[in-house]
């Protein structure tokens, strides 16, 4: 600024905001100086005015002008970035600050520090109507770093509503390994398994980028590790999902590519090492239903600690949403439910699935000629075509409608379940008994 200019820039100024503002990072009359670091590294110096400081922040004021002041006319801030100060100061000169995702916690993390309240609540407000799945993942890594546990919790909660669109963000691709471990374990994230794994396959080439390697097929697994890839539910994809997507990537070795089709192909293998449990995914609001029994009657009994179950099959891979058992208008019942998978026909080979337990009130009405009621799973589970799965409820209640003149093939929607002849303790089989209706939604 020329000397001139500094003798006369407060006549330009009409206001005193406008002439502190005038002093936002100005070496003009500057008393004190604070070091950051942008995200290179590199060092950042802002200039700045003991007084301005002081005036809005009583650790600033104590720091400067207290009984211990210091005096020093640097100071260093090793845990604080270029870009969240340069707001922080700017609240400070000029009463706003310009938020975003990448710079608000940083910015929260100063207000609390020095005692600003009014900017702390601008931050809240702003993560409360920001916070979304286009920035989640930058905000959740600095919720983490300044310990703000709710909002930890917020930002969870956003990944695992709408995982699909925060996958696709931009910055998912810059999260870190550790992270990405704990995305891929979690059971309520909303997504397609297909979808989580295009997503880690995503990442994986970024990272090699960022470790200036080729994306070889060898490389993305090394960066990727087998502890993410290991918590990929590839039995939840669709055989056709699996098979276009997953061998050519390289992130499975050959091994297990060859075991995962012999399980596509229902060949039995012994033990697989990939989770078939469901994670969440939203349920369609209207299910297909595989309604079992043509006749149905009333005054089937159930006995204390003694389950109702029937194994099953489909043709072709489908979403389960629940079942529909059978009621007692007025009553409600107890019921806990499993849906099992069985690898090979027995009893005695059984990996739950998912499993669900409340309290259900008889529906009013009849429905298809009897009284009963839905038990819906939070999360839809994929069934793979020509697996055997069993369901199987412990119901407590009144005597109830059953069903009977079952057959062993049902077409349902052009999705056919075959049921098979064995007995359940309580005497459910594919001819009689309760499950009334399979939901289902088809892929």
């Amino acid at each position: 600024m020329a000397s001139n200019e500094v003798e006369v820039w407060q006549t330009k100024r009409k206001t005193i905001r406008e002439r502190v503002a005038f002093m936002l990072n100005n070496p003009l009359m500057s008393d004190i100086s604070f070091v950051t670091k942008d995200l290179s590294g590199a060092e950042v110096i802002f200039s700045a005015h003991k007084f301005v400081l002081a005036v809005s922040s009583p650790v600033l004021y104590a720091m400067f002008y207290g009984e211990l002041a210091e005096s020093k006319n640097k100071v260093e801030l090793p845990d604080c970035d270029s870009e969240g100060f340069l707001e922080f100061l700017r609240f400070l000169y000029c009463d706003e600050v310009k938020l975003t995702g990448s710079c608000v916690m940083q910015v929260s993390y100063l207000a609390k520090k020095y005692m600003i309240p009014e900017l702390e609540v601008a931050c809240t407000n702003f993560l409360t109507e920001n916070l979304s799945p286009e920035n989640v993942f930058d905000i959740l890594p600095h919720a983490r770093k300044f310990e703000d546990n709710e909002l930890v919790l917020r930002c969870w909660e956003v990944v695992d509503a709408s995982a699909e669109e925060a996958l696709r963000s931009e910055t998912f691709s810059s999260v870190t390994k550790e992270l990405l471990q704990e995305i891929v374990q979690r059971d309520c994230l909303t997504v397609h398994e297909i979808n989580l794994f295009e997503a880690v396959e995503r990442w994986a080439v970024v990272e090699c980028a960022r470790q200036e390697i080729e994306p070889s097929t060898d490389n993305k697994r090394k960066v990727t590790g087998e502890e993410i890839v290991s918590n990929i539910r590839f039995p939840l994809m669709t055989q056709e999902e699996f098979a276009r997507k997953v061998p050519q990537s390289g992130l499975l070795s050959k091994d297990d590519v060859i075991e995962l089709f012999m399980w596509f192909s229902s060949v039995s293998i012994s033990s697989l090492k990939f989770s078939k449990r469901a994670r969440k995914l939203v349920p369609p609001r209207v299910f297909s239903r595989c309604k079992r029994f043509p006749q149905v009657s009333h005054g089937w009994a159930y006995s204390s600690g003694i389950p109702d179950g029937v194994a099953f099959t489909v043709d072709t891979p489908v979403y389960m949403g629940g079942v529909r058992l059978f009621g007692n208008r007025g009553f409600s019942y107890e019921v806990c439910l499993k849906l099992s998978f069985v690898m090979e026909s027995s009893d005695s080979d059984q990996e739950e699935l998912y499993s669900v337990e409340g309290s259900y009130l008889t529906d009013a009405e009849k429905t298809g000629g009897y009284f009963g009621f839905d038990v819906l799973f939070h999360n839809l589970v994929p069934l793979q075509q020509n697996v055997q799965y069993k369901i199987s409820a412990m119901i407590t209640g009144a005597s109830s409608w059953y069903g009977s003149s079952g057959q062993t093939v049902v077409e349902c929607d052009g999705v056919y379940f075959r049921f098979t002849s064995q007995s359940s303790p309580n005497g459910t089989n594919d001819s009689g008994g309760q499950f009334a209706e399979i939901l289902f939604h088809i892929l």
